[in-house]
């Protein structure tokens, strides 16, 4: 009986601290599923979508969640955030693996509001206008997107 009891304290315990640090969805958090979250079980990953836009909110990183960066995009009308994982930052430029780490590189910095971007990625599953960035290098890209001049 003794044993039963502390099994369903200790399962009580793991499930309340568990809630505990469950993240919630806010603007400056825009994607708080866990880190080590798979990312196929948060985005459809076989649906690859292109969006051209511009930006609305340049790169920012969330204090509560510091494993990713994030911006806007706006897209005929409909805003849409785009998530950049630190592994990708890492892989877009070779033989830099800490580049695009710092939020304030000269590379982040040049995508400003009003820069009109095609992003690559794939959409949450929830359909909720959130994207993965994948990476794509070659002229005319920055951090990872193909870039046009910012509007005056």
């Amino acid at each position: 009986m003794k044993r039963l009891c502390l099994a369903g304290v200790l399962t009580a315990t793991v499930v309340f601290s568990g809630m505990m640090f469950g993240q919630e969805q806010t603007r400056e958090n825009p994607f708080p599923e866990a880190p080590e979250q798979a990312q196929s079980s948060v985005f459809d990953t076989s649906k690859p979508l292109t969006l051209t836009g511009i930006i609305s909110q340049e790169i920012s990183r969330p204090i509560s969640n510091p494993s990713y960066l994030f911006f806007r995009v706006s897209v005929n009308g409909t805003t849409w955030t785009i998530q950049i994982r630190d592994l990708q930052l890492r892989n877009l430029v070779v033989g830099c693996d800490l580049c695009l780490t710092d939020d304030y590189t000269p590379e982040m910095g040049r995508l400003k509001v009003g820069t009109t971007v095609i992003v690559k990625g794939y959409e949450t599953k929830q359909h909720d206008r959130r994207l993965l960035l994948v990476p794509e290098s070659g002229p005319n890209t920055v951090a990872g997107m193909r870039v046009t001049a910012p509007k005056n």
